[in-house]
């Protein structure tokens, strides 16, 4: 099997090699979180494709020409 050699654990760049690929992990599961949640939030606001929507009001043409100021 593999041992771990405790000595060699101690020395700093090994610890960084470590929290290095710990923290990527970490951001890594946050980022795929991130993406989860986007995906299902992105069906929410739909409507389906079958049901033809229709405007209540449609639009008139004014008898006289005039301007509007806003």
């Amino acid at each position: 099997m593999f041992k771990l050699d405790l000595e060699k654990a101690e020395e700093p760049e090994i610890k960084s090699v470590i929290m290095d690929g710990v923290l990527s992990a970490l951001f890594a599961a946050f980022l795929v979180t991130l993406f989860i949640c986007g995906m299902k939030k992105k069906n929410k606001g739909t409507y389906t494709l079958e049901e033809p929507n229709q405007a209540s009001v449609t639009y008139q043409k004014p008898n006289k020409q005039e301007e509007f100021y806003a």
